[in-house]
């Protein structure tokens, strides 16, 4: 026997009467509701004709919606004027619009969750692809039904859940229970912490420091116990695994990769390792997308949850390389790929950090300090971050100068408190890291 989709059709003939009964109940349903939730197609044209009319202010009415229909040749497919009258008829009051609207979208969301299996299972079946691929493509179809359910279910926020919502803040704050460390003491005072859903960029010229400071951060964030997702794009895990050994134990690279270490040394190397097994930082190396990278967060965000994503760095994602390619620009693919990345802070409720190179005009300047205005031509990274820094080393360009080792990080842009003036990180060669708060 074959099954019919979910559906109910007293739902959806509930939710026509209440508008045939009282055309301004629209507004109570019209944000949540779309024609494509409805499972029959009379009903959907229905409510497609009840939107139309509330479109161009007009009265939503028997009389009206029948008009609505003629003009478009649905009235007798729809059941002509009779089948108005039975919808009034079975429903003697709109009070009740939200719910019959709740029952019809639920539903819908059903069917969606079908489609979607359905074509999960053909991946399975098919097996054309790359696994990898195809899971991504499996947990973004799932992702796409709860966003619309989501969606389905938002509703205004009233002034009493407002206020409610309010007073949940003040004791999440006074318990200190928003909030994460950068680990850099003062970061910390000029941005009050790094908050869930901020969208973060660290932008910087090659050889500035910029991924260092990514994987600091990480490390930093890691160690309160935040669970993190760490996106290399431009370092396999080896290369990762050899700075933070150089971090964790105070060996230069170059002594690690020519063994030239003591026992103690290579048991401290072994300790460490240990510590890492044990920290909550998960790794992704391979060449991605953002929409990929989306995935892999939503899985470990379902799995284990997750506290933060950090990302190095934006431009090196595939879906940022492939202008040659398409019918876009660079500009373009970095503002979609930004795009992505923004929702997912917001969507998973946690910090994302993003490095980002700097335009290369800046190289031609007399004063070489990056401003805000470099993250310009890097698609919308500018307009999409909540917060920017930019990173600056004087001896980059000025090889005698006195501030060796000393980089300036500048929080050029903060949505919530504006900008701060430039701190000035110490970087420790023999332990191979920026300084942290208490060694400064």
């Amino acid at each position: 026997m074959t099954m019919l989709p979910p559906h109910d059709l007293d739902a959806e003939e509930g939710v026509l009467g209440s508008l045939l009964i009282d055309g301004l109940a629209i507004k109570q349903v019209r944000d949540s509701l779309k024609p494509s939730d409805f499972y029959h197609e009379q009903t959907q044209w229905l409510y497609e004709a009840c939107l139309a009319l509330y479109e161009r202010s007009e009265a939503i009415n028997q009389i009206t919606v029948a008009q609505e229909l003629a003009r478009r040749g649905r009235l007798e497919p729809c059941g002509g004027a009779a089948y108005l009258s039975h919808l009034i008829s079975i429903c003697p009051t709109s009070l009740d619009i939200e719910s019959y609207a709740k029952i019809v979208a639920e539903l819908s969301t059903r069917r969606q969750l079908i489609n979607a299996g359905a074509k999960i299972a053909g991946l399975g079946y098919e097996g054309k692809s790359n696994l990898l691929t195809d899971l991504d493509t499996a947990m973004e179809m799932v992702a796409k039904v709860q966003r619309e359910a989501k969606f389905q279910k938002s509703h205004t926020v009233d002034p009493r859940s407002a206020g409610e919502s309010m007073l949940a803040f003040l004791d999440d704050a006074q318990e200190n229970k928003i909030a994460m460390s950068w680990g850099f003491r003062d970061i910390d005072a000029v941005t009050t912490g790094i908050y869930p859903g901020e969208y973060i960029i660290v932008g910087a010229r090659p050889g500035t420091g910029k991924t260092q400071l990514i994987l600091q951060i990480a490390h930093n964030l890691a160690n309160q116990g935040k669970v993190g997702l760490l996106v290399s794009l431009e370092m396999g895990l080896r290369a990762i695994q050899e700075r933070e050994i150089a971090m964790g134990c105070g060996i230069g690279i170059s002594e690690l990769r020519r063994r030239e270490l003591t026992e103690d040394k290579w048991g401290e190397i072994a300790d460490l390792a240990g510590v890492i097994s044990e920290r909550p930082l998960y790794y992704l190396t391979q060449d991605r997308t953002s929409a990929e990278v989306a995935a892999e967060a939503r899985r470990l965000k379902g799995n284990i949850g997750l506290d933060f994503l950090v990302l190095d760095y934006v431009q090196l994602l595939r879906d940022c390389r492939g202008a040659l390619s398409s019918n876009l620009t660079t500009h373009h693919l970095i503002s979609n790929a930004s795009k992505t990345l923004k929702a997912i802070a917001k969507e998973l409720e946690i910090p994302v950090i993003v490095a980002s190179q700097l335009n290369r005009e800046l190289e031609f300047r007399e004063n070489k300090r990056p401003r805000l205005s470099d993250l310009k031509e890097s698609g919308s990274l500018e307009e999409d971050a909540d917060v920017v820094f930019l990173l600056y080393r004087e001896e980059l360009y000025n090889p005698d100068t006195q501030d060796k080792g000393i980089t300036e990080l500048k929080m050029a842009k903060n949505r919530q408190l504006g900008q701060a003036k430039a701190i000035k990180l110490r970087w420790l060669e023999n332990k191979h890291r920026y300084a942290l708060g208490e060694e400064e």
